[in-house]
C-alpha cells in the first residue's frame, strides 16, 4: 500500500515583522517593529551576534514567553535568567508500545516518538517494516514499524528511538517514519519472548508480541504463500525464515512476533534457532504433501448405487502410479462446488495398488465393500460432478457428467485398464459400465483391477 505523507511548506514573508528580521537591524539604532524597544534592548534580538557581550555563552534562539522588564543581574542583554524550563516541545518520547497500541492519549496519524524500545526483528526480506517491543514484553507490548520506502538496517537486539505516524496498516497498529533519520540506534538490548502453552482466545492482545509458541501440530504445509498451518489456528510465516514444516510434525516450540495480515494471525520466526520441531514421517516413500500430478489416477467411480443409500454406498477408486509406497494423511479431496475434506490415514500403499475411498467404512452398511479410507464432507452427484485430490497440489481432476460417462444406476464408472493415466480418464469414452458384481450385487471391482471394457 503506498503511504502519503503531507509535507508542510512555511513561507513567512518579513514585512514590519519583530526586530532582527533583516540583517543588521539588531544595532541600527531604530525602533523596526514599534513596539518601544530597540537593538539589544529588544527581546527579539536576543541571540543575535550583534547582541552576544564577552562572557555570555548563550546563542540560542529562546522560544520561552517571559516578557519581564530584564532586571537580571547577568550583565549580559538577554533578558533571560532563568534555568530556561521551557515547554518541550518534541514529540513526547515518553510514549510505549503499550500506549499507541491502546490509543491512550494517541490518535490514529499522531506523530509520535518512542524512545528505548527494543526491536524484536530485523527488517522484513521484503523491506516492508520491522517489529519493536517495550522491555519486559507482555500482553500489548509490541508494535510493527512500517517503513513502506523508508530504509533501515536495524537488527535484533538493537535499541531504537522511532518517530512516526501512528497508522494502521491493514488493521495492524503500526508507526510509520517518514524517513530513515527518524530511526536512530540508541544501544543494545535483550527481547524478551512471551510463553504460551495454549492457544489463547483471543490473539489481538499479543499482536506484535514476541511469542513462543509450545505445543502445536502442523496441519498442512507451507501454501503458495510460504504459510504453513497449525492447529492454534494461526499459521506460521515467511516474513524473515521459511520454515518448511510438513503435515503432523510436531512443533515442540517456536518464536517470532506475531503478526496480523488479511484477516490472521501469523507467527513470524526470525531464523531456523526459532523453531523446535520433530518431523513425523509418514512411513512411506512419498507422503501427501510430496504428492505430484500422476502419482494417483481416478480409476473407478460410484455415484449411484441402488443396493444401498448414497449416503452408505458411494466410493472411488485410486490407482497408485507413483512407482512406490504412498501415505494418504492429509491428502484433499474437493470438487468446484463446496465439497472440501482431508483425508485422516496412517495406512501405507503399495505401488500399484489400487485404494477403494469410501463415503461410509462400515461393511455391515456399506453394500459389502472393504473399504481402505473412509472419508466424510464429500458427495458425489448422480449427474454432474468432479472427483478432485491434492495436497495442495492437484494430483488428479475427473470432470464427469452423465451425457459422456457412463449413467448406469448401480453400477460404477470405471476406466479401462489400457487407459490408467491423468490424461486419459479426462476422456469419458475410456469409461465403461463394468461386468463384476460385488457385496450386496452392484456392479463395479472396488479395489481391484478393472474389468476390460
Amino acid at each position: 500500500m503506498t503511504r502519503l505523507f503531507p509535507l508542510v511548506l512555511l513561507l513567512c514573508v518579513a514585512c514590519g515583522g519583530p526586530e532582527g528580521s533583516f540583517p543588521g537591524e539588531c544595532d541600527d539604532g531604530e525602533d523596526n517593529d514599534g513596539d518601544g524597544l530597540t537593538d539589544c534592548q529588544d527581546d527579539d534580538c536576543r541571540g543575535s551576534s550583534e547582541c552576544v557581550i564577552e562572557g555570555d555563552t548563550d546563542t540560542d534562539t529562546d522560544t520561552d514567553t517571559d516578557t519581564d522588564a530584564d532586571a537580571d543581574a547577568d550583565g549580559d542583554a538577554d533578558a533571560d535568567a532563568d534555568a530556561d524550563a521551557d515547554a518541550d516541545s518534541d514529540a513526547d518520547a515518553d510514549l510505549s508500545c503499550e500506549d499507541v497500541q491502546g490509543y491512550d492519549g494517541v490518535n490514529e496519524f499522531d506523530t509520535v516518538t518512542l524512545s528505548g524500545v527494543c526491536a524484536t526483528s530485523p527488517v522484513a526480506n521484503n523491506g516492508i517494516g520491522f517489529f519493536v517491543q517495550d522491555s519486559g514484553g507482555g500482553q500489548w507490548s509490541g508494535l510493527f514499524v512500517y517503513l513502506g520506502s523508508v530504509e533501515s538496517s536495524v537488527s535484533t537486539g538493537d535499541m531504537v528511538e522511532i518517530t512516526g505516524e501512528v497508522y494502521e496498516y491493514y488493521d495492524l497498529t503500526s508507526i510509520a517514519p517518514v524517513s530513515s533519520a527518524d530511526i536512530s540506534v540508541t544501544g543494545s538490548c535483550s527481547p524478551s519472548a512471551t510463553t504460551l502453552n495454549a492457544s489463547p482466545s483471543d490473539w489481538e492482545a499479543y499482536e506484535s508480541t514476541l511469542l513462543t509458541l509450545q505445543g502445536l501440530e502442523v496441519t498442512a504445509p507451507a501454501d503458495s504463500y510460504g504459510e504453513v498451518e497449525t492447529d492454534w489456528g494461526i499459521s506460521v510465516d515467511d516474513m524473515f525464515y521459511s520454515y518448511d514444516g510438513d503435515t503432523g510434525d510436531q512443533i515442540n516450540s517456536i518464536t517470532g512476533p506475531l503478526y496480523y495480515g488479511y484477516s490472521e494471525f501469523k507467527l513470524q520466526p526470525r531464523a531456523a534457532s526459532d523453531i523446535d520441531a520433530t518431523v513425523v514421517s509418514c512411513g512411506a516413500d512419498t507422503c501427501a504433501a510430496d504428492l505430484v500430478a500422476g502419482d494417483l489416477v481416478v480409476t473407478e467411480i460410484m455415484k449411484n448405487p441402488t443396493m444401498v443409500d448414497d449416503a452408505d454406498g458411494e466410493w472411488f477408486e485410486l490407482f497408485n502410479a507413483s512407482g512406490g509406497t504412498v501415505n494418504l494423511d492429509g491428502l484433499v479431496l474437493w470438487d468446484a462446488a463446496s465439497d472440501t475434506t482431508t483425508i485422516s490415514s496412517t495406512d501405507v500403499f503399495a505401488a500399484g495398488s489400487y485404494i477403494l475411498m469410501c463415503r461410509n467404512g462400515d461393511y455391515g452398511t456399506n453394500g459389502g465393500l472393504s473399504c481402505d479410507v473412509e472419508y466424510s464432507g464429500y458427495t458425489l452427484s448422480n449427474t454432474d460432478d468432479e472427483v478432485w485430490v491434492g495436497s495442495p497440489t492437484t494430483v488428479d481432476e475427473v470432470a464427469y457428467d452423465a451425457a459422456s460417462f457412463p449413467d448406469t444406476d448401480g453400477a460404477s464408472m470405471s476406466l479401462s485398464p489400457g487407459t490408467t493415466t491423468t490424461t486419459a480418464n479426462d476422456n469419458g469414452a475410456n469409461w465403461c459400465d463394468p461386468s463384476s458384481t460385488y457385496g450386496s450385487g452392484d456392479y463395479g471391482t472396488p479395489g481391484a483391477r478393472n474389468d476390460g471394457c
